[in-house]
């Protein structure tokens, strides 16, 4: 993969797409305590680290998965770029930042990312090295827009009404995608079965 540089810092506030993916982020309502969870957030998740393992390996660059900068990568060929860990993170605007701080940090370094993508020139982001890759932030940002969040604790992810082992890399790049149709009534009807299915499992244990 030849690598680039992103749009410059002139342009990452200025741009289409980066305009519409911050009204898209300012509109996420941060989740509360209360909130009804479901296990189509567990598999966004499972969606997220199989799309993210495909970039990584399009990116050159496993060893960043599963929670990463892609943009950040393309950057670390531009000369001066701050590379791996010690990177800063990609500057945003203070309403953009105050409303972040209210995300866990995994959420909010991810929707930080889809940001940063979202000012990667439109040429260079549909280049064939991720041409056919499905959108890397999308099952992270249809979670947190549904009032979703998800935290990593000993190894283990945990979303919604379950979780799962993290696992690595490779383990994911031959999955077939966890779920295709991101739409709200697509996982409401994910979740609605898995009810129904919970409530068959209560039956017949007590029956």
């Amino acid at each position: 993969m030849q690598k680039t540089t992103a749009s410059s810092s002139s342009d990452q506030t200025g741009g289409v797409a980066f305009t519409a993916a911050t009204a898209r982020v300012l509109a996420i309502t941060p989740p509360g305590s209360s909130r009804d969870k479901h296990q189509s957030e567990v598999l966004l998740i499972r969606e997220y680290l199989r799309r993210a393992a495909l970039w990584t390996e399009a990116l050159q660059s496993p060893q960043f998965w599963p929670f990463f900068d892609a943009a950040h990568i393309l950057e670390q060929a531009s000369p001066g770029g701050a590379e791996g860990e010690d990177a800063p993170p990609f500057p945003l605007p203070a309403d953009v930042e105050n409303h972040l701080a209210s995300f866990g940090f995994y959420p909010k370094r991810l929707l930080r990312g889809y940001l940063h993508w979202s000012t990667v020139t439109p040429d260079r982001a549909a280049a064939a090295d991720f041409a056919h890759l499905p959108p890397l932030y999308e099952p992270v940002v249809r979670l947190c827009e549904r009032g979703g969040t998800f935290y990593l604790e000993n190894g283990m992810f945990f979303a919604g009404s379950g979780g799962g082992i993290l696992g690595r890399q490779r383990d994911y790049l031959n999955k077939p995608p966890f779920v295709t149709d991101l739409s709200d009534d697509a996982l409401d009807a994910l979740d609605l079965a898995a009810q129904e299915r919970e409530r068959e499992r209560i039956r017949q244990t007590e029956g």
